[in-house]
């Protein structure tokens, strides 16, 4: 898996739900930046616009941030994992009865198939946050989380720069990435020193993506 795909951004994969969930809308809320998502046992959710963060807990209660939902996407529930869905923007959610959202699943083949993509997806990205902790350097990986965020969630500015607005949090990045920090600062700190970043309260401009892209291939060799 390349580490430019490391860390898991959900994007609209649940098109072929909006329908279903704004047809049979019981409930629909907005949810205001850093509030959490409430989840029912016989709702399904679905996010219909912003962005959500995923956290997971072990049966100490030791949470840690497992991937962003984008917009256009359904929203796993499963009390097992300990989730806490949290939204990184004010967010619209739309809420069905289950039964509705289990009998659209079974209607077909090919929507019991992607929902089982769907399942397997989300199974696969908590795997490899797993297994990779240890592989990569800290570095590695926050230069190459910086480097998704630049491609899923930041706009294109003038000279080629691209703009990431609402930057997760220091406590964030460690959570997903693994790592404390202070070395989240640092190696951020790094890529300013260097030209590649700049930040701005906020926000932070990447300058120059290939500059990054060619980082992050040699410290992954050298990993």
């Amino acid at each position: 898996m390349s580490m430019y795909e490391f860390f898991p951004f959900m994007d609209g994969e649940g098109a072929d739900l909006r329908d279903l969930f704004i047809r049979r809308c019981q409930y629909k809320t907005i949810i205001k930046k850093g509030d959490n998502v409430r989840l029912y046992p016989q709702r399904h959710a679905f996010l219909n616009k912003g962005l959500l963060k995923i956290y997971m807990s072990n049966a100490a209660g030791n949470e840690r941030l497992m991937w962003y939902i984008q917009e256009i996407n359904p929203i796993p529930y499963n009390c097992s994992f300990g989730k806490r869905v949290v939204a990184e923007i004010d967010s619209e959610i739309l809420y069905i009865k289950r039964e509705d959202y289990l009998d659209h699943i079974i209607s077909s083949r090919g929507n019991l198939e992607t929902y089982i993509e769907r399942v397997n997806k989300r199974y696969f990205f908590c795997m490899q946050q797993v297994l990779n902790e240890n592989i990569y350097s800290c570095n590695t990986k926050i230069y190459s989380f910086i480097y998704q965020l630049a491609n899923v969630l930041g706009k294109k500015i003038e000279n080629g720069q691209i703009v990431i607005k609402n930057l997760p949090s220091r406590k964030d990045i460690a959570s997903i990435v693994g790592t404390h920090r202070s070395n989240v600062t640092r190696y951020i700190t790094e890529l300013e020193k260097i030209g590649i970043v700049e930040k701005r309260k906020g926000l932070i401009i990447v300058k120059d993506l290939k500059a990054l892209e060619q980082l992050i291939d040699q410290q992954e060799f050298n990993d």
